[in-house]
């Protein structure tokens, strides 16, 4: 697993969906887009709680050990 990244030292390089921790504790994907002046941010009603993120995990793959 990756490890935590703040969003005070780093932010995504490219838009997805993160795996992101907020304030209140909470750990949630959420998703990260560039608008119109290249200017990151994040979606979603916690956009301003986001504290730290990593990528999200491969997804499951029957048989892979």
């Amino acid at each position: 697993m990756n490890k935590w990244i703040s969003v005070d030292e780093k932010l995504p390089e490219k838009s997805g969906d993160y795996l992101v921790s907020t304030t209140h504790g909470y750990v949630g994907v959420a998703k990260w887009g560039f608008g119109l002046y290249k200017k990151g941010g994040w979606n979603g009603n916690c956009k301003n709680c986001i504290v730290a993120w990593q990528e999200l995990p491969e997804p499951y793959k029957e048989g892979a050990e």
